[in-house]
């Protein structure tokens, strides 16, 4: 709405007029507050576009479309660089807000916490999905999915993990559902542990769990929505499918079936992406160069 949205902008204004000393330039996350007192820079998962059907409904700013749209555009039209997490992102501000190619830049993006450490117990068919948005998560076809796999493969179990407090979801064969608040560690310790990360969201448009799973070794099953497949690298770091249980258990077997062949070149591709060291030189050069300031040493 127009108050949330102006009054977030004030209190960015504020903080910044309550530096010690005046900034040189200021990055600023978010895409529709435009950042007072020196040349600015934007990061953003991707823009609102409104003639795009797949963007969810709560997330549509309705009958403020207008009013959002147009302090989208001021803001990204005023930077001197608009920095994407993914090329999807990059392609969508392009074509939505008619910025110069040149301004617009990919860095891509990393996982988020601690992995946990690695372990030498063997291991079993264990497959997981994360995600408390249970309907665009994709968590409903997780559940149907399981069960083809548990036919399959014996001993075969997909864990759920973020399942909503006011949602009933039955454990059935193969899959359990654990709610949301699991402790980060644990969290990232069945991401570890599993012989696949199962995504087959509806819409994800940079999900940090992809490279949670592939920095640990974990190849990830995710459909093609988004941002999603530039991260995954099918069929290097995991497997792109159609939003289909069917698909999706096919994958999960194939995958269980490569073994530790399919866990290395998933830590691979997250290798070659740099994490979010490489974001950060991204975004370093590319500033320097729109601000023409010294090279940090």
């Amino acid at each position: 709405s127009p108050p949330f949205l102006l009054s977030a902008g004030a209190r960015g204004r504020r903080l910044v007029e309550g530096l010690p000393h005046p900034p040189s330039a200021i990055l600023h996350w978010g895409a529709t507050a435009v950042p007072k007192g020196a040349p600015y820079a934007l990061v953003t998962d991707g823009p609102y576009d409104p003639d795009d059907p797949t963007y969810p409904e709560e997330w549509r700013p309705r009958r403020w479309s207008r009013f959002y749209l147009g302090l989208q555009r001021r803001a990204f039209r005023g930077a001197v660089r608009v920095f994407t997490l993914s090329e999807w992102a990059r392609r969508k501000v392009l074509a939505v807000h008619g910025l110069a190619p040149e301004r617009v830049v990919r860095i891509g993006w990393g996982p988020l916490g601690e992995p946990a450490p690695p372990i030498d117990a063997a291991r079993r068919p264990l497959f997981a999905a994360v995600g408390s948005d249970w309907r665009r998560k994709g968590m409903d076809r997780v559940a149907e999915a399981a069960r083809l796999l548990s036919e399959r493969l014996p001993g075969a179990q997909v864990v759920g993990v973020g399942v909503p407090g006011d949602l009933d979801v039955p454990d059935g064969p193969g899959f359990r559902g654990v709610r949301s608040g699991l402790p980060p560690g644990e969290v990232q310790a069945l991401i570890r542990d599993a012989a696949a990360l199962l995504l087959p969201a509806r819409f994800d448009a940079s999900p940090h769990v992809i490279y949670e799973a592939l920095r640990v070794g974990t190849p990830v099953v995710a459909t093609p929505v988004c941002g999603v497949p530039e991260a995954v690298c099918a069929p290097e770091g995991g497997r792109i499918v159609p939003p289909d249980p069917e698909a999706i258990a096919q994958a999960c077997l194939e995958l269980w079936r490569e073994g530790e062949h399919a866990r290395r070149r998933a830590l691979a591709v997250y290798e070659r992406s740099g994490g979010w060291r490489r974001c950060a030189e991204i975004v370093r050069d590319s500033l320097e160069g729109a601000l023409a300031v010294p090279a940090v040493p």
